[in-house]
């Protein structure tokens, strides 16, 4: 989910789309790259029995192949995804809040930008839901992160869907595949039969996210309309 702050960036920076494009596809193809990387070195060194019983798979293996020093430079590489995550989403997730007041889904004032041209409010509204969200606890964000996951393959398809229906020829046909690979995820989520299968209570918070989102369009946006 956070390869779509590239094209956010690429805008902010007048990239041409050509060379936005071939940051995301680096990016994309660098994360496949280096998430299994994590996952073979973690494999190779325990059966999956066995890496259950670990607190951390992955630190174990590292830490019982590679030694302290492979131990050390894990963890700073860990330390920078995050610190790049954190920032990444940050400004992903203003801009989006900022979107919304754009079109009036929100008070306006989350669109406005300061001296330095960061949607200030915007960002303000997000670090107070995530210094929030912690005390929930782990469990609970682990449910909204596997809801995200079911939501964002639906966003996806809807952008394939949309970009099917006002494109041709090459585009057609890519936003066509965009969209079966985002429906392939989206089931693999919500059937049962599936490993990715999302739980029970993540499925339930899906639900009661969707219904909040139905009332507040239909009490407020449509009523604008009118």
């Amino acid at each position: 989910m956070g390869f779509d702050v590239i094209p956010q960036v690429a805008t902010e920076l007048s990239f041409e789309p050509k060379k936005a494009t071939k940051i995301a596809i680096l990016a994309i193809f660098s994360g496949v790259l280096f998430y299994n990387i994590l996952n073979i070195i973690t494999g190779f060194y325990f059966t999956p029995l066995n890496a259950l019983k670990e607190e951390w798979a992955l630190g174990s293996a590292v830490l019982k192949s590679m030694g302290v020093i492979g131990f050390v430079l894990l963890i700073i590489s860990l330390a920078g995804a995050v610190a790049g995550g954190i920032n990444g989403f940050m400004l992903g997730s203003s801009r989006l809040v900022a979107s919304l007041a754009k079109y009036k889904f929100i008070p306006k004032k989350y669109n406005t930008q300061n001296k330095n041209g960061v949607f200030s409010n915007a960002i303000k509204f997000v670090a107070l839901i995530s210094l929030i969200a912690p005390w929930l606890g782990r469990s609970v964000i682990i449910y909204i992160v596997d809801m995200s996951s079911l939501l964002a393959s639906i966003a996806y398809f809807y952008v394939c869907y949309i970009s099917y229906k006002n494109s041709n020829g090459k585009d057609k046909a890519l936003s066509l595949i965009g969209a079966l690979v985002s429906l392939i995820f989206i089931l693999l989520l919500i059937v049962p039969e599936s490993p990715a299968r999302l739980s029970k209570e993540a499925m339930l918070i899906t639900v009661l996210w969707g219904m909040l989102g139905f009332f507040y369009y239909k009490k407020y946006i449509l009523s604008k309309k009118r």
